[in-house]
């Protein structure tokens, strides 16, 4: 499988010659023959370590990769750019200024993305996935039936992987008593729907894999418990297009 790492770096009169180091290393025989399926793409800082966060976002956001950002960069770029991808991909800052600094960096970042990082709790992705998929299936409420799903039917299909069905109750839980999710009885069972009211928060919760705008509480207990697994297990969100503007 192909993988791309994207190397933000500074300007040449910042660090004079990094650039060609790090093309060099990528380019090398040695890193070819190591490291196959990797391929690398390089965006070159402002004059005032700038990296302006929505083309940088954009550049990776075509084909997601992990994320190395050479210091010195200017902060408020380096943590907009890691809210904006730090929930999809590892994204770090190290220190590099010849071809040995860059390789010791290059090695935490592949090492990361081995791992599986960035990692979530075991509940704040079981309840990523049960809110994706009630919005798939468009279960969200309404007057009859069809806006509901059968609790039974919850972990079953459309991404929801079996090995979280463990978690399910609790998230269940947690996400009726914030008012993200309702009930309603039928044939002495429980059915389940998104809120409607919340259609916003939902969607906003989705599109940023975290709760902690929405309610910070919440965020605490999804994130208590055992059980920590890799952020690809969401990947069947991917970038979260409202489905409201695809219909």
């Amino acid at each position: 499988m192909a993988h791309i790492i994207y190397v933000g770096h500074p300007a040449e009169n910042t660090i004079p010659g990094l650039a060609a180091c790090i093309s060099g290393f990528f380019g090398s025989a040695a890193f070819k023959t190591a490291n196959p399926e990797w391929s690398y793409r390089m965006a070159c800082y402002e004059a005032n370590s700038a990296l302006k966060p929505t083309n940088f976002c954009s550049l990776v956001g075509t084909n997601i990769g992990p994320v190395l950002l050479i210091r010195p960069i200017r902060n408020d770029d380096y943590e907009e750019i890691q809210r904006r991808l730090g929930g999809r991909t590892p994204v770090s800052l190290h220190d590099a200024y010849d071809s040995d600094s860059f390789e010791l960096a290059w090695i935490d970042v592949k090492q990361a993305h081995d791992n599986g990082e960035p990692l979530f709790p075991a509940n704040v992705i079981t309840a990523l996935l049960l809110m994706n998929k009630l919005d798939a299936e468009r279960r969200w409420s309404g007057h009859n039936d069809k806006g509901y799903m059968w609790a039974d039917d919850l972990p079953n299909g459309r991404g929801f992987d079996e090995k979280f069905t463990q978690y399910l109750g609790q998230v269940i839980n947690l996400l009726f008593q914030s008012g993200l999710i309702i009930n309603k009885i039928s044939k002495g069972k429980k059915k389940w729907a998104l809120n409607p009211e919340k259609r916003r928060q939902i969607y906003n919760i989705l599109r940023k894999r975290s709760f902690q705008e929405f309610d910070t509480d919440l965020a605490g207990k999804l994130s208590r418990g055992a059980g920590r697994y890799s952020v690809r297990e969401l990947d069947c969100l991917g970038d979260f297009l409202d489905r409201e503007q695809t219909d």
